[in-house]
């Protein structure tokens, strides 16, 4: 590192990297702030003091509580950065049964492959029975190739817990 710290040139190349890599931050965070704000002082209003939905998944409490307010926020986002960040907060037990139809709303209106993975991972955890023929649907249609395997999984979780139910006892 010494060596390379000595070379004039590489210093610069390394600057010039950290200035345009800092850039690219602020002009990111600058795009979101309009979405980012409101879901902050929602989240704050419910009793969560967090500075970014990356906490929200990073969270090792549940946060049932915060599940509409992020639903709601996943619903009205555009920015594709916040709608992926929604995603992933909402990839949680607490919203099963509340956030598959919500997810999969948005999952069909969206055209972001990175986005649509995190939605897709999300019903992974949260989709129902209920979810099943409408997942059943996009898994068939070749315009959700780029989630297929996650939407597979999703079929294949949903019959394992039907499997897991207990199975009634016969009438003595």
């Amino acid at each position: 590192m010494e060596q390379l710290e000595a070379d004039p040139e590489w210093v610069r190349q390394r600057d010039e990297r950290r200035a345009l890599h800092a850039a690219s931050v602020e002009k990111l965070r600058l795009e979101m702030e309009p979405e980012h704000a409101p879901l902050m002082r929602d989240l704050a209003a419910i009793g969560m003091k967090v500075r970014s939905t990356d906490d929200v998944v990073n969270m090792s409490a549940p946060y049932p509580e915060a599940v509409p307010v992020l639903l709601r926020h996943l619903q009205t986002a555009r920015h594709p950065v916040m709608r992926n960040s929604l995603a992933r907060s909402l990839t949680v037990r607490e919203a099963r049964g509340v956030a598959g139809g919500p997810i999969l709303r948005e999952l069909k209106r969206e055209r972001d492959s990175e986005v649509r993975f995190a939605m897709a991972n999300a019903l992974t955890i949260v989709a129902t029975r209920d979810d099943a023929d409408e997942i059943a649907a996009l898994l068939a249609d070749p315009g959700y190739e780029d989630v297929h395997d996650r939407l597979g999984q999703v079929l294949k979780n949903l019959r394992l817990k039907r499997r897991k139910r207990p199975r009634p006892k016969p009438p003595t």
